[in-house]
């Protein structure tokens, strides 16, 4: 996807965990991916992207929701994230029960409802697709609004 992007003009992001990895992409297709611990010393100021990619970091993360602010600073107005995670929609035992090859790195088992959770704290967040491009993954996209929404006074 940030490929693609990335030919169509856009300014892209992404987010990974494993630093080798990065270097990887970037010397395939000289795709910027920054690796997780580097990013949060990272300032937006120093970048602004249209597109943010996260695949496969969300639940790694001992504080999925700072990363997720953390991300949407660094976005443009009408910029998006892009979120692929393990889903564990229909998942009905606990993540011992899970079979993964790194299971011991998942720090979170996420589903829709939990995804649109952690985006609630964000209102300026919007999410424009849900979707399973692999079976056992899911994958949310949110929208960064134009402009902040109005908060309306209740009496």
């Amino acid at each position: 996807m940030l490929t693609a992007a990335k030919i169509a003009g856009y300014t892209t992001l992404g987010v990974e965990i494993d630093p080798k990895f990065c270097q990887e992409v970037f010397i395939l297709t000289g795709i910027h991916l920054l690796p997780v611990d580097i990013f949060f010393q990272t300032s937006p100021a120093s970048m602004l992207a249209d597109i943010i990619s996260l695949n496969d970091v969300l639940e790694h993360q001992l504080q999925p929701v700072l990363l997720i602010k953390k991300l949407a600073s660094f976005l443009k107005p009408g910029g998006i994230i892009s979120i692929e995670v393990p889903d564990f929609t229909n998942h009905s035992g606990s993540i011992y029960d899970w079979h993964h090859e790194k299971q011991h790195e998942h720090l979170h088992c996420f589903s829709r409802n939990s995804l649109c959770c952690i985006f609630k704290s964000f209102p300026t967040m919007v999410n424009v697709q849900e979707a399973n491009p692999v079976k056992g993954k899911l994958q949310s996209v949110w929208r960064k609004q134009l402009e902040e929404p109005e908060i309306k006074e209740t009496k």
